[in-house]
């Protein structure tokens, strides 16, 4: 029996083992801390792990491990980089800090 997953998103875990069954791979479910990660969160580790029992299946639980990870396959690959914020001109950033003050002290001379 091998470790395939140890994760606090049960939606994956659940979505995991799913997969799993569908393919007939043996396997068993740990969820013993459920009722103690959904008060404490993070805390208690991880909340739910999911085991391969037989060595042959391994190889095909890695794919299927591989193919529902969101982090192995970014979903924007072609997706251009953001650059960094280009910052406000000096002008526009002293004009709205002196609408600011002229506002306040509006305000607060009543």
């Amino acid at each position: 029996m091998k470790l395939l997953c140890a994760s606090n998103d049960l939606a994956f875990i659940h979505g995991l083992r799913i997969a799993l069954e569908g393919e007939g791979i043996a396997h068993h479910f740990s969820d013993a801390d459920m009722t103690l990660s959904s008060l404490a969160g993070p805390m208690t580790g991880s909340a739910a792990r999911l085991y391969v029992i037989d060595e042959a299946d391994w190889p095909r639980a890695i794919e299927l491990f591989q193919s529902m990870d969101s982090r192995a396959e970014p979903a924007h690959q072609n997706a251009p980089e953001p650059g960094p914020a280009k910052p406000w001109p000096r002008w526009l950033v002293l004009v709205v800090s002196a609408l600011v003050f002229a506002a306040l002290g509006a305000v607060l001379s009543n």
